[in-house]
């Protein structure tokens, strides 16, 4: 099991690192020309951002709790609703076409947990998770405050997930599933009045649904039970709603 919890990590850290190179590559590609020749370049800006993360994780209460095992199909099994909160950092590289058409590629690296209740006790659900948005962005052309929205496709890339169980035990426990978001949300850009240098400092509020969470029960956690005893309990981490926001920084070099 830890050989194969090893390749899975490594496997992340690979798509992570290609997704990066290809963004790396990206920039670059418009960056370096641009110092050699203004041509159309004089119609994109593009940028590089740090930014801040703060935001809250949500799985509701499934109202199908029936799990089959052998032919047999248990009723009203274990599992609440979670709430609970993330933080984090990253950067992102964003493209303007005109300053009214964008696209914004993120790297969010971020540690999120949420808390359900069970039997007046709190079971924790946690993970360590990279999120990459890739989100197309349209925005005002103005001067110093720049207004936008966005909409876009997140990937959620988790590992080290965990469940904490206030009672103890080792009923309850959690596995890493990756998963994808429908991503939208708004922000403003707000320019800093420096001469030779283009500095924003970026602030959006954002939201995800994860499309693929259903309501039964069976999707979302394995259960090991024999006769009418729950043996075992192993919650996905895969949140079915996000929403937070972001601070940070930007330079643009074109």
């Amino acid at each position: 099991a830890q050989n194969v919890l090893h390749r899975t990590a490594e496997s992340h850290m690979s798509i992570i690192h290609r997704l990066s190179l290809a963004a790396f590559i990206l920039s670059a590609s418009i960056m370096l020309p641009a110092t050699a020749d203004a041509g159309w370049q004089d119609d994109i800006d593009a940028g590089i951002q740090g930014l801040g993360f703060f935001g809250g994780n949500f799985l509701t209460e499934p109202t199908d709790k029936t799990v089959e095992q052998n032919g047999t199909r248990y009723a009203g099994v274990i599992y609440p609703g979670f709430a609970g909160t993330g933080k984090g950092g990253g950067f992102a590289l964003d493209f303007r076409y005109q300053k009214i058409i964008g696209l914004e590629i993120g790297f969010i690296f971020s540690e999120e947990s949420a808390k359900g209740e069970i039997n007046d006790l709190n079971l924790t659900l946690s993970h360590s998770v990279t999120h990459v948005p890739i989100m197309l962005k349209v925005a005002a052309d103005t001067e110093i405050i720049r207004p936008f929205a966005m909409v876009g496709w997140q990937f959620s890339f988790v590992s080290d997930a965990a469940a904490d169980f206030e009672g103890g035990g080792t009923l309850f426990g959690a596995k890493n599933d990756d998963y994808s978001l429908f991503a939208f949300g708004f922000g403003l850009d707000i320019a800093l009045p420096l001469d030779g240098i283009d500095l924003r400092v970026p602030l959006t509020i954002r939201m995800g649904w994860n499309t693929s969470t259903t309501d039964k029960v069976s999707d979302r956690a394995d259960y090991d039970i024999q006769g009418n005893t729950i043996n075992k309990v192993t919650f996905s981490t895969a949140f079915e709603y996000h929403a937070g926001g972001t601070l940070g920084l930007a330079w643009y070099f074109l």
